[in-house]
């Protein structure tokens, strides 16, 4: 999330991202303090057991054939 875990910035905005890089630079401890809460979410989130898991359950729905589209 935008401030709470890194900057967020958009795609082909090469001025907001060098504003982005400015402000890190500038301010160390907030550098610092994203990047570790940024660690811990991806910790948290991206486990390799737990995106295996959603991969083997969606592998295992596209094997049971084409969805039906609800009514």
């Amino acid at each position: 999330t935008h401030e709470e875990h890194g900057l967020l910035v958009p795609p082909s905005r090469p001025s907001e991202l060098a504003r982005a890089c400015i402000e890190l630079l500038s301010q160390p401890a907030k550098a610092k303090d994203l990047g570790l809460k940024g660690q811990q979410r991806v910790a948290e989130q991206f486990q390799w057991q737990q995106i295996c898991a959603q991969l083997s359950d969606l592998y295992h729905q596209l094997s049971q054939g084409p969805m039906q589209a609800s009514a």
